[in-house]
């Protein structure tokens, strides 16, 4: 496979550790967790779920090394992770993974192909300081905005950016609260998040990984509060909460791989309309 010829011995690895426990918890969960008598339920646990996740972390690797291969493998990962989300009712992600991510995912491909360098690996660079500040400060404000938003209106299309009920009133139980603008907050910081991230990878910026450590962050937290509201989903949740896991880790590496790929470059950064982008 050519994807696995690509990774280092650690990337190897890494990967295999991911791909093991995977399987373990598609076993320890769905052994129990499967209606077998629901064609849906048993596609759902033993395939789609741990495809899901398995396709995502080999996109996520191949990400952080800037192999155009990453792109690939997102494709399945934004489908499996699409048909997941409907399951789950959190209908942010349905959006952002089926109408967002799936055709970036050709976009990236067309892309990066035009900034390949001879060993194989898209050029990194780098937005400066003050392209940075400013960047950062428009997520913020647009997360912000977004939240109220999503708490002040109650219409189709704020329905379609929240989570689902259980999630909602699992995190006020949790944190007191007498509102919905937390959950807010974290379901306009994964799309928002998610978009920069998309936008960013796609012109070979090394700060996107700082938005998809912070996707990964608040991803693991509204999964692990949905298997907390909702124990009998353990057999498709638990792998998707690995998975955000192992995305977590990986980006991190990523920022790590990127930061010392774009130092190396001597590629002008791309000038960027981030307000037309956005």
């Amino acid at each position: 496979m050519k994807a696995w010829q690509q990774l280092n011995q650690f990337e190897r690895i890494w990967v295999s550790v991911f791909v093991a426990i995977t399987v373990a918890t598609t076993v320890i969960f769905s052994v129990q967790g499967t209606d077998y008598a629901s064609p849906i339920s048993v596609l759902l646990n033993w395939v789609i779920s741990p495809l899901a996740a398995i396709s995502g972390l080999v996109c996520v690797v191949l990400a952080a090394k800037g192999k155009i291969g990453t792109y690939y493998w997102g494709i399945p990962n934004a489908i499996l992770y699409g048909i997941i989300a409907i399951v789950g009712g959190i209908w942010g992600d349905v959006f952002s993974n089926l109408i967002y991510f799936l055709p970036l995912q050709f976009i990236g491909i067309v892309t990066w192909r035009r900034r390949m360098a001879d060993h194989g690996t898209v050029k990194m660079s780098g937005l400066g300081r003050s392209k940075w500040f400013a960047v950062a400060g428009a997520a913020i404000a647009a997360v912000l905005l977004f939240a109220l938003v999503l708490s002040a209106f109650d219409n189709w299309f704020t329905n379609l950016f929240r989570d689902n009920q259980a999630f909602y009133g699992q995190l006020a139980a949790m944190f007191g609260l007498q509102t919905n603008f937390l959950g807010a907050v974290l379901d306009a910081s994964t799309e928002i998040f998610q978009i920069l991230a998309g936008i960013l990878m796609v012109l070979a910026l090394k700060e996107q990984w700082i938005f998809w450590i912070a996707t990964n962050v608040v991803s693991i937290f509204t999964w692990s509060v949905i298997l907390i509201s909702d124990p009998t989903a353990a057999s498709w949740v638990v792998p998707i909460i690995v998975m955000w896991v192992g995305f977590g880790v990986n980006s991190i590496y990523g920022y790590v791989n990127w930061s010392k790929g774009a130092a190396n470059q001597t590629v002008p950064v791309p000038e960027v309309n981030f307000n037309a982008a956005i």
